[in-house]
């Protein structure tokens, strides 16, 4: 998302390229698990009603916020119901993308 449009699924870049070089944003994209804190990645949700979510997600108040791969839903699930986290320690980003870089530069 820039500037308010666009998709929900990454973080609000509205800045983030003000902050930092081409250079690095591409190194980013190319290699998104590098660095990347497993708590802004692909997370698995256990339900207590044996319901497992795999997407990504926030903690927001009393609720845990998850977009699953299958129909990009967004699910509000209280944290009680919640019977197992995972934090899977990679980007839901495609880790391809730096051979569609190496062939466009």
């Amino acid at each position: 998302m820039v500037n308010g449009q666009g998709g929900f699924y990454g973080s609000d870049l509205t800045v983030y390229a003000q902050r930092i070089s081409a250079d690095e944003v591409r190194a980013v994209i190319v290699d998104p698990n590098k660095n990347l804190d497993p708590r802004h990645g692909v997370v698995t949700v256990s339900l207590a009603d044996s319901t497992t979510l795999v997407g990504f997600g926030a903690q927001s108040g009393q609720f845990f916020v998850a977009a699953p791969d299958s129909g990009w839903s967004v699910h509000l699930i209280n944290k009680s119901d919640i019977r197992s986290l995972s934090y899977e320690g990679r980007s839901a980003m495609p880790s391809d993308y730096g051979a569609f870089f190496r062939i466009r530069t």
